[in-house]
């Protein structure tokens, strides 16, 4: 549609901007409009036409004008000249007077009747000479009195559940006509603009019986301080900023085009935007510049059964409802409302009430080829007007029974996938906070950790309310993994209580938490000054089956280009952590100085979450005679290393390191040599094995582990002999299909313990016994172990200390597992076993929980595990593992989940009333349009 504008010489020329507005009332609400009498004819030259009214209906009071489209002048008008309030009126067609006579020619007049007013709306009959009388034709329409000046635009505005077609008549102060519109303004809307001496206007809908229209009158071309399209009466009226000196509308608003915040400007909320096949209609669809509005687009896999959107109204409403909660107040809307109103272009639903603001059929919604979905993104999907106004949602239809998504923080697109059929609104709820600038902790200053135990969001993995809600800041007490209060838990028996169930499942006591699993109360209210046990180490934000990354948070790059497809080795000499590793067929290693037992982890450079924990050197290449494969290391008397490496052709070579210098290089290498029947398409295992005294003279030997590839069987290697079966408690050959892993309960004491993993996949937790060398499964199912591991398993022995890195005398062993869901990806998982004493090993072992150790997209390197090591030395659990992209090999310095990070609550609407914004504006435009955050607000 063509719109009228204001040439700038008469901007210009109409003075300087008003410093402030006038009282007036230009902003006309839900005004109804109602259908006219509309007919064209052609009067000859010479003709008179003649028109009236007569029986009007009780009520009704007619006026008619008639209008000569082409020169836009009204030719005749009458209000009251028939019988009462009846109309009559009559012109001769004799030619026109331009400084000469102009002979008469034919001209097509329309005939326009409308009601004096509202309540004189009925029916009359009409005479029209030649033509005969029309009986009982609508009279309707409504006059309205508005402000007048040549710089005034007047014009309709859908609303929700309105009119559709509307027609504006503009009169003068004797009612006759000035201006007639029917499409000039956005979509199907009219607009008369820049005429002198309109008294009054009258509004009309073309459809029968009428509808509801906003009725605008606008004095931008007059007063505009901010530029944006309204006037400044018009926008006192609205409440909305218009950016003069002392505009008390003004207050806290950054841009003056967007009172709201909501990244939509104030006149495209109230105004809609034009466009030829496809205006929008924003005020129909729910926005209102004083409260903030979220527009999203619903496109969605034809995969779909009856190529029908998954989204609905039902539930496109379950998805708005958190978001528009009265409670989140924190959004700051100047209507003084809480919440943000989501609206969904959800296309055709028949269950769609009309007039909805929540759903709709907008114009933009539609099915995309499953087969070209995953290519599809915004840009190429929804039209070019639209990206300033809506986020996109794309949604597929996955393979099960599962959903899920990603989003970008802040953001406007959502690329989701879920089954057909009904399911939780949770999930999207989620993706699109995401696009309102919250992560799964909410606000970075919260603490950037996700399945916080005091963060009740739907944000957070672990909500687990049937409908989701966001966090308006309960002031949970803090928590830290790193420093934890076992006696006071959250504080109080109903909050802490209600991590005994899902998805936490840790002990309660009242309102105490064991969060370290130890089957103790540490009452962290006497643990200072140093030197007590009070505050404990755990993984206060571990919950199985979530995505929770606790154990993989805190991580350091050790080596970009990562590994092959064997799992890396974690050994500690002296003050010093080595990592082993296969790339590109050679033994690599790299190494960094610990800090010993401390408050940290051990870590010298700090354990939170922006700390490098330690300084890794640059890897170095261990020389060796074959291109290796695979590779294990342990250290042996303290000070000796041990490098076991399978080469190309499966065959196990020894060396080892005997000293290293001041740097923490390795030196003193032996010549390698082969191991004579050591055969593995796996990697091996070095550890030393503890053995009864009497029977071999030493607490300890040395040996090698391995799968063998021909006959299935573990195979054992002491102290470099040749190699024999692992047996079971029976005499029989422990058959597996990957690579052992071998640890052993601290001091000697106890005994060494080993995780195989039998020919169908699963986990088997074995221990050995120290004088017929015979295993035995010390456990019965593992959790979670129906899901095949491989990939070579971790195990360590994790000790449970307090803050300051002391035993509190109680550990437990942690296995991780690989699981490959179809993808050819990488999965891991975690086990935990039950605590127990270090030095009394008991006669069975169980374990207790298992969760995964990344999020539900964490990928290994395929082939890859994770390696685990712990010592007496060591404040926290460490591990490395292979990722498929750079850096590839990562050093995990708190993989028992203690990293150090202060975890709060917070109000996720304090969030979003800047991210509402920002997902609209990305990057610096977004400081631009949206501006910065207030000192009071959280998140980017």
């Amino acid at each position: 549609m063509q719109r009228n504008t204001l040439p700038i010489a008469l901007a210009l020329a109409l003075g300087t901007l008003a410093a402030g507005p006038a009282a007036a009332q230009v902003f006309h609400p839900s005004i109804q409009a109602t259908p006219i009498f509309r007919y064209s004819v052609v009067v000859a030259p010479n003709e008179t036409l003649t028109v009236s009214t007569d029986g009007l209906s009780p009520g009704a009071d007619t006026v008619l004008q008639l209008w000569n489209p082409s020169t836009g002048e009204v030719l005749a008008f009458d209000d009251d000249s028939g019988s009462g309030v009846a109309s009559h009126m009559s012109w001769q067609n004799l030619g026109t007077w331009n400084g000469w006579w102009e002979a008469p020619s034919p001209v097509e007049v329309e005939i326009v009747m409308h009601a004096w007013s509202l309540a004189s709306n009925g029916t009359a009959d009409i005479t029209i000479s030649g033509l005969g009388t029309l009986p009982s034709v609508l009279v309707g329409g409504n006059k309205l009195h508005v402000d007048t000046g040549g710089a005034l635009t007047y014009s309709t505005t859908r609303i929700p559940g309105g009119g559709q077609d509307a027609l504006l008549i503009a009169l003068d102060s004797a009612g006759r006509m000035i201006s007639m519109d029917d499409d000039g303004g956005v979509g199907l809307n009219a607009l008369i603009s820049f005429e002198h001496n309109v008294a009054s206007v009258v509004a009309v809908d073309l459809s029968y019986p009428g509808g509801l229209f906003d009725v605008v009158v606008n004095d931008q071309y007059v007063s505009d301080a901010d530029q944006d399209g309204l006037g400044s009466n018009l926008e006192a009226a609205l409440q909305t900023c218009d950016g003069f000196v002392g505009d008390p509308n003004c207050a806290g608003v950054f841009n003056h085009d967007d009172t709201d915040r909501d990244g939509i400007p104030d006149a495209w909320e109230l105004m809609g935007i034009d466009h030829p096949s496809d205006p929008l209609h924003l005020r129909a669809w729910g926005a209102d510049p004083r409260h903030k509005d979220v527009f999203v687009e619903v496109d969605w896999s034809d995969a779909f059964p009856g190529n029908e959107s998954p989204v609905d109204f039902a539930f496109a409403s379950a998805i708005a409802a958190p978001f528009a909660t009265p409670q989140g107040t924190s959004i700051q809307n100047p209507d003084g409302v809480g919440g943000v109103n989501f609206h969904f272009d959800i296309g055709p639903d028949a269950t769609t009430p009309a007039g909805s603001t929540v759903a709709g059929d907008w114009g933009g919604a539609n099915a995309m080829a499953a087969g070209t979905l995953e290519n599809q993104h915004r840009g190429l999907q929804m039209l070019a007007h639209r990206w300033p106004v809506f986020r996109w949602v794309r949604y597929a239809m996955s393979s099960g029974n599962s959903s899920g998504g990603n989003a970008a923080v802040p953001g406007d697109t959502v690329r989701f996938a879920g089954p057909a059929g009904a399911m939780p609104a949770g999930t999207l709820v989620h993706e699109l906070g995401h696009n309102m600038n919250l992560n799964h902790w909410g606000a970075d200053d919260w603490g950037r950790v996700d399945c916080k135990p005091n963060y009740d969001s739907v944000m957070n993995y672990t909500w687990a309310a049937a409908t989701p809600t966001f966090s308006t800041a309960d002031n949970l007490p803090g928590v830290n993994p790193s420093f934890l209060d076992e006696a006071d838990g959250l504080g109080s028996a109903a909050l802490s209580g209600a991590l005994a169930g899902s998805p936490w499942f840790l002990p309660v006591t009242g309102m105490g938490v064991d969060w370290n699993l130890d089957g103790t109360m540490q009452d962290g209210s006497w643990s200072w000054p140093a030197g007590s046990t009070g505050y404990v180490r755990g993984a206060a934000t571990w919950a199985p089956w979530m995505d929770c990354v606790t154990f993989s948070r805190v991580q350091q790059p050790l080596d970009a280009a990562g590994t092959n497809g064997t799992t890396p080795d974690l050994l500690r000499r002296d003050d010093r952590l080595y990592t082993f590793y296969v790339r590109d067929g050679n033994v690599h290693y790299t190494q960094a100085q610990h800090s010993g037992l401390d408050m940290e982890g051990s870590c010298p450079g700090g354990d939170g979450i922006d700390d490098d924990c330690m300084d890794w050197d640059l890897p170095v290449l261990v020389q060796t005679d074959r291109t290796a494969s695979a590779v294990s290391a342990f250290v042996f008397n303290g000070t000796t290393v041990g490098v076991a490496y399978t080469d190309q052709l499966g065959q196990i070579r020894f060396l080892t390191a005997s000293g290293a210098n001041g740097f923490g290089q390795l030196t003193g290498w032996s010549a390698e040599s082969p191991l004579t029947g050591g055969l593995t398409d796996f990697e091996p295992e070095l550890a030393m094995i503890q053995v009864d005294q009497a029977t071999f003279g030493a607490p300890e030997l040395p040996a090698l582990l391995f799968l063998d590839p021909v006959t299935s069987e573990y195979r054992i290697s002491l102290s470099g002999g040749a190699p024999t079966a692992v047996l079971d408690s029976a005499g029989f050959a422990v058959l597996g299909s990957q690579s052992p892993t071998v640890a052993s309960w601290p001091g000697n004491s106890g005994e060494s313990c080993a995780v195989f993993t039998d020919q169908a996949g699963s986990l088997g937790f074995w221990c050995m016994d120290k004088t017929s060398l015979r295993w035995a499964e010390h456990s019965g199912a593992i959790p979670g172990s129906q899901v095949l591991n491989e990939a070579k398993p971790g195990l360590a022995w994790h000790t449970n200390r307090d803050w300051l890195g002391n035993d509190l005398g109680t550990g437990s062993f942690r296995i991780t597992r690989i699981w490959n869901p179809g993808n050819g990806a990488g999965r891991p998982r975690v086990l935990i076993s039950a605590a127990a004493s270090p030095s009394n090993p008991p006669a069975s072992h169980s374990f207790v929980a298992w969760g995964k150790f990344g999020n539900q997209w964490t990928n290994l390197r395929l082939g890859t595990g994770i390696a685990l090591f712990e010592d007496a030395e060591l404040s926290a659990l460490k591990g490395v593992w292979s990722f498929p992209g750079a850096p590839g090999l990562r050093f995990l310095p708190t993989a028992d989940g203690s990293f150090d990070e202060w975890l709060t609550d917070g109000d996720d609407f304090e969030v979003m009333e800047r991210g509402v914004c920002l997902g609209l504006h990305l990057g610096a435009a977004g400081d631009v349009f949206c501006g910065p955050k207030t000192s009071s607000q959280s998140g980017l």
